[in-house]
Order: C-alpha cells, then sequence, then structure tokens
C-alpha cells in the first residue's frame, strides 16, 4: 500500500513539525515567534536607527495605502492583509483620496503667497 510523503509509517517516528501555517517567519527550530518578541525586536530597530515612534502594525496601513496608491487592485489588497471584506481595507486605503484633498488645499493656498524672486535666479 502506497503512503503519503512526510507521513509517519508503523514503526517510524511521527514527522516533526514545520513552520506554523499562516506564520510569515519562524524561528530556527521552525516554532512561531511570539508576537510580543517580534513587536519588540522592531521597536529596538526604530529606536536604534533614530526614527520617530512607529507601531509595527501601522506597517500594513503603509503597505496598503502604498498597493493602493500604485493602482493595485481593492481585492488583492483585501487578500494580501487577510481582510474578511473589502470595506475593512477600504478604510486603510481611503487616506489616498484624503491626501489629494490636503494636497490640492495646499498648494492653492501657496498660490496666494507673494513670492520674490532669488537674485541670478532665471
Amino acid at each position: 500500500m502506497p503512503t503519503t510523503p512526510g507521513a509517519p509509517s508503523g514503526n517510524s517516528p511521527p514527522a516533526q513539525p514545520g513552520p506554523t501555517p499562516g506564520c510569515s517567519s519562524s524561528k530556527p527550530t521552525e516554532q512561531p515567534w511570539h508576537p510580543n518578541a517580534v513587536t519588540d525586536r522592531f521597536e529596538n530597530l526604530v529606536r536604534d536607527a533614530g526614527l520617530p515612534p512607529i507601531r509595527l502594525h501601522d506597517l500594513r496601513h503603509c503597505a496598503a495605502t502604498y498597493l493602493k496608491a500604485a493602482g493595485a487592485d481593492l481585492k488583492d489588497i483585501q487578500e494580501l492583509l487577510g481582510h474578511s471584506s473589502a470595506a475593512m481595507t477600504d478604510v486603510y486605503t481611503s487616506v489616498i483620496a484624503e491626501l489629494d484633498v490636503e494636497r490640492a488645499k495646499a498648494e492653492a493656498a501657496a498660490k496666494l503667497l507673494p513670492r520674490r524672486r532669488r537674485k541670478g535666479a532665471a
């Protein structure tokens, strides 16, 4: 009778557990990292690099926003983030429209400001 590759046979030890399904990273022991350990390491890296405080979870917002700005389909972003609905994903990406409105306001206000030409400027 054929056996499934990796399945334990009658007298062989059970297969060693592999990485946890859905876990993006695992320790060399193939056990998943504890979320607090990942968060602590991220915070240390941010601090050591002299960056302003940012949460690891904020990177999801950034990724969704950049993907949407680059033209990615909302459904694809939803699947990547693991959201159950596109409405949840749209909350992440709605900031793009808000930024466009605010940019237009700032540019309109800047046009109202008088400017002096610098000497030697063309």
